[in-house]
């Protein structure tokens, strides 16, 4: 088995054949994107502190949204974000306590971007980490955020948004198509440290990508992981 991201990285050929117009759909992308928020620039620029800040903005956001979020339970979030980073990391965290009140910090700036993307809308219709069954080759996973019938991805890296992150959402679409668990019509994608997002219909997103219709990608992906012969 496979996490939806290998699935994504991998089998180059056959992503090229399934989305040939990928390349250029997200360069449109990356220049249509809606602006809601300023950037957020970062004093802390090793691998693991931007891991911990990015996975931390998260869970912040999340327990805001909950209402379980208060002080100690931020600090107790921050411990547990560095110690999960570790461990998929498989090497001893570096991180100082001085460096601590620094990730917070920056962490909480990108909670509150998130927070201003989501602005008006209610934060207990949010389902997150929406799980998706497997299927073939490619392991059950999860998603970000699922809410009004919305798939939402979020990246917080300084960066634009890639044809990686394309593909790794067409894979949840994907798994959902074949299981029905959520009916999800329209997919985001959203970037709080860059402060921007492009919204867009299922059908669009595909039809975009691809030049055809969504159950005819969703199906060929399906009959792809459920064979283990092909080749990458």
């Amino acid at each position: 088995m496979i996490s939806e991201r290998e699935f994504a990285c991998e089998f180059t050929s056959f992503w090229k054949t399934i989305i040939p117009l990928g390349d250029v759909f997200v360069k449109q992308l990356n220049l249509c994107c809606d602006r809601f928020s300023p950037p957020i620039a970062s004093s802390l620029s090793g691998q693991e502190e931007r891991a911990v800040i990015n996975e931390l903005s998260f869970r912040l956001f999340k327990g805001e949204a909950l209402g379980i979020l208060d002080e100690t339970n931020r600090i107790n979030i921050a411990k547990d974000v560095i110690r999960y980073i570790s461990n998929i990391s498989s090497s001893p965290s570096k991180l100082s306590s001085d460096d601590m009140s620094v990730i917070i910090a920056e962490a909480d700036n990108l909670s509150k971007a998130l927070s201003s993307y989501l602005q008006g809308e209610d934060f207990k219709s949010i389902i997150f980490n929406p799980v998706f069954a497997g299927c073939g080759r490619v392991d059950i996973c999860q998603g970000d955020m699922f809410y009004k019938n919305k798939l939402v991805e979020i990246k917080a890296g300084g960066r634009n948004f890639r044809l990686l992150d394309i593909k790794q959402v067409i894979t949840y679409l994907t798994l959902n198509f074949s299981s029905k668990q959520y009916d999800i019509q329209h997919v985001a994608f959203v970037n709080p440290r860059q402060g921007l997002a492009f919204e867009m219909s299922v059908a669009g997103l595909i039809e975009s990508c691809s030049g055809r219709k969504p159950v005819d990608i969703f199906l060929e992906i399906i009959d792809f992981i459920s064979f283990d012969q092909n080749s990458k």
